[in-house]
């Protein structure tokens, strides 16, 4: 009988060697092959798009693809904005002609105007944080009033009146 328990035990020992020095060779190997993994993530972009496209494929969304969909979404907005006040000049030509109502219509196409370059500033400050200024500089400017407008203008009717004058008949204007 003590020819089997020795003999067990010593299957056991060598069983207990056997799978210390697997677990060893699994940890070195994983070691390894994370080491070469951040080499080749530091070095190779296409290994990164490589891990990017296999992530996507599991269905796992990464934030590069994050990134480029918002990218997309705030360009996608810039771009209609963009159009929507082209648009918006061109119709206002006319508007901004007529007497009366075109200071009504400058002022108002001017805010809108305002209110659109702060939501542009605010998304290329989203798309790049350190490469544009505070977009409160854009978003805290108010347009004048009609009121205000028409304030300037009769303030200094007078002004533009002699200088236009002045202008037609040839002479010269006053030295500043």
């Amino acid at each position: 009988m003590r020819g089997v328990w020795t003999a067990l035990l010593g299957a056991l020992g060598w069983l207990r060697f056997a799978l210390r020095w697997a677990r060893r060779s699994v940890m070195l190997l994983a070691v390894l092959a994370l080491l070469a993994t951040n080499v080749l993530a530091f070095a190779s972009s296409a290994f990164i798009g490589a891990v990017s496209s296999v992530a996507a494929l599991a269905g796992l969304k990464t934030a590069q693809a994050r990134q480029a969909a918002a990218r997309r979404e705030a360009v996608k907005r810039i771009g209609q904005r963009t159009a929507r006040g082209a648009a918006r000049s061109l119709g206002g030509t006319v508007a901004q002609s007529l007497p009366f109502v075109g200071v009504a219509s400058v002022v108002g196409i001017t805010a809108w105007e305002i209110a659109d370059a702060c939501a542009t500033m605010q998304d290329l400050a989203a798309l790049a944080p350190d490469s544009v200024d505070d977009p409160e500089k854009v978003c805290g400017l108010t347009p004048p009033t009609t009121a205000a407008v028409y304030h300037e203008i009769g303030a200094r009717a007078g002004e533009w009146s002699g200088a236009a004058w002045r202008w037609a008949s040839g002479a010269p204007p006053p030295a500043p």
